[in-house]
């Protein structure tokens, strides 16, 4: 190990060397006082000498300091003083040697130097007499990597009012700054979460609308889920759906409140949303969750078709407006003049218990715990399990082989509406003969499947719903099976989209509106009256693809039905050239029970009722 290197003569006599000179040169000067020592006279002697020359140089550019020279001994480990007195020349020589003190009434060793010699400059009358260790000298065994003595820890005693200035200058500035960047990265998230709120359109109400729930009264119970129970409640003498979410649900309550905020989900076929907020269980006293959404009284499709059938017709209404719901959801929509952007989602829990009917059994969707927002620019992640209702499950979730992208999450909502739609269609009665209601797989896995039972069902052995040969035979129905069994291919790619399911189901009702009109224009060429309008003018009209009746409450219209520029289903009525035919008044009893028979088609439809 190498020895800590001494004190150089050959430095030390340079250095002498020096201030000889420098006091050589001095001529008649100002006076200027330091203390001396040669290192032959004991310092304790408090000798000192008369510097001549200007303390601040304004004469000759030269100024006199006063110095100080210790080595350090690095056998005893204490700092010995070899040379006092003054110095003159210019400020840049002290510098130089960075030892100019920064308080002119003391000397102190600046950073850096030789780490055996201590050395220092001072402005001031006898400074150099001031030179004190502030801390104690290090161990004399010095490391490999570390000198015996660091320069740097030795300090005059005023510089301890400094360290004491710096503490209580310089750390209290440090921490405002510290609470003032607190404050702009408060305030610049603040932004960011108003910017996210304006570019989504975020309904600030709904954050307002916990006074809502205050006001709510339970009447009773209407249904148990798995994330929580709806019961059918008043708010201000109005009935209203209550989803109440338990303590260890509120991710899902959150999850459904977040989709509601969204902007344009007030839409027909969605689950109209009208507040929401914690509630304390006065019985419990525990936070609940509610959840306030419009009251249906026909209750969920499931429980329906439970106990009702439909016909064709509804069958097809039925399928229409839910292939429209999750056409919604699964679509983005641009912003509009009222209205903002809608990012589009993934349901991840489609099936009967979800979808809830109205009292013209039009279909709304409801039950977004599960659901999953693709917003622009942010990663939808890799932690997305097994979610969503076994029964419902397609096989890539079985099977654990996601892809975590949009397509794929939707393509999984795709395969569970399927079994929705073929539930609906076991329960069409002027079909074919029907059965007792049967949800997807019951015959194979019985009411509570289990993963493994639905795994080797629908993955292994790559069951599917029954799809009876009469309805692969009746020309109505060949399209909707169709359908569905490219809905619920194994190949998650294959699967139709939201959107080309739904131009189907309206090519379905396009198909049964030419042949209405079919039938009532035959009908009509038998009761063409010869003359004249009678008992308040019950008129036909045929236009291109549908029919027009005036009269018995005025006119009335049913068209074909196309997609508009944002994938809802509009009434587009054709423009051509109209002709009116006049019905007399003896067969206008049997005009009226063929336009009955027509209505209750309309009302079924949820069209244009005629």
């Amino acid at each position: 190990m190498m020895q800590p290197t001494r004190l150089s003569m050959v430095t030390i006599m340079r250095i002498v060397l020096a201030v000889v000179l420098l006091h050589a040169s001095v001529g008649d000067k100002a006076i200027f006082r330091c203390a001396y020592s040669n290192g032959t006279v004991p310092a304790t002697q408090n000798q000192s000498e008369d510097c001549k020359g200007d303390p601040f140089g304004h004469n000759d550019n030269k100024a006199s300091f006063c110095y100080v020279l210790f080595k350090n001994n690095t056998v005893s480990g204490e700092l010995e003083l070899s040379l006092q007195g003054c110095w003159t020349g210019g400020e840049h020589e002290c510098i130089e040697k960075a030892a100019i003190s920064e308080n002119s009434s003391a000397c102190y060793k600046r950073r850096g130097g030789d780490a055996d010699l201590v050395f220092c400059c001072c402005l001031d009358y006898m400074c150099n007499q001031n030179f004190v260790p502030l801390l104690p000298i290090p161990d004399p065994t010095p490391t490999a990597n570390k000198p015996a003595v660091d320069s740097d820890d030795w300090l005059p005693h005023e510089q301890s009012s400094f360290t004491d200035s710096w503490k209580y200058t310089v750390i209290p500035l440090i921490g405002v700054l510290a609470i003032i960047g607190v404050i702009i990265r408060w305030k610049y998230g603040q932004n960011r979460k108003r910017h996210a709120s304006n570019q989504f359109g975020y309904d600030n109400q709904l954050e307002k609308s916990s006074s809502d729930v205050d006001s709510v009264t339970l009447v009773e119970p209407a249904a148990q889920g798995r994330f929580g129970s709806v019961w059918k409640g008043k708010h201000n003498g109005k009935d209203v759906a209550v989803k109440v979410f338990p303590p260890n649900e509120k991710q899902s309550w959150e999850r459904e409140k977040e989709v509601y905020r969204l902007p344009q989900m007030q839409h027909l076929n969605v689950l109209s949303f009208l507040g929401t907020g914690p509630k304390t269980n006065a019985q419990t006293g525990l936070t609940e969750y509610w959840l306030l959404t419009a009251w249906h009284p026909l209750g969920s499709l499931h429980d329906f078709l439970h106990l009702n059938t439909v016909t064709y017709d509804q069958l097809l209404h039925l399928a229409d407006s839910i292939a429209k719901g999750v056409m919604h959801l699964h679509t983005e929509a641009a912003p509009t003049k009222h209205d903002c952007y809608k990012p589009a989602m993934a349901h991840r829990d489609i099936k009967s218990r979800n979808i809830i009917l109205k009292d013209n059994r039009t279909a709304c969707i409801a039950d977004f715990g599960l659901a999953i927002i693709f917003e622009p620019r942010t990663s939808i992640g890799e932690t997305h399990g097994q979610v969503g209702t076994r029964r419902y499950m397609s096989p890539e979730v079985l099977e654990g082989a996601i892809s975590f992208d949009q397509e794929a999450f939707q393509r999984i909502d795709i395969y569970a509406l399927s079994l929705t739609l073929w539930e609906i269609l076991t329960r069409t009665s002027d079909c074919d003969p029907f059965p007792e209601y049967r949800l997807p797989f019951e015959d194979q896995v019985g009411p509570h499947p289990s993963l493994e039972d639905m795994q080797d069902t629908v993955v292994t052995r790559k069951v599917r719903p029954p799809i009876r040969d009469s309805w692969r035979e009746d020309s109505r129905l060949a399209l909707f099976v169709s359908t569905l069994e490219e809905c619920w291919d194994s190949d998650a790619d294959a699967r139709l989209n939201a959107c080309t399911v739904h131009e189907r189901i309206q090519q379905l009702m396009r198909d049964v509106n030419q042949s209405w009109a079919a039938e009532i224009a035959d009908e009509k060429s038998a009761l063409l009256p010869q003359n004249g309008m009678v008992n308040g003018g019950v008129i036909i009209q045929q236009q291109n693809g549908g029919i027009v009746i005036n009269g018995l409450g005025g006119p009335r219209q049913h068209s074909q039905c196309i997609n508009s520029h944002n994938n809802h289903a509009q009434l587009q009525p054709q423009q051509q050239q109209q002709q009116t035919q006049q019905i007399r008044h003896q067969p206008l009893q049997q005009l009226q029970n063929l336009q009955q028979h027509h209505r209750q088609y309309h009302q079924v439809n949820g069209n244009v009722a005629v």
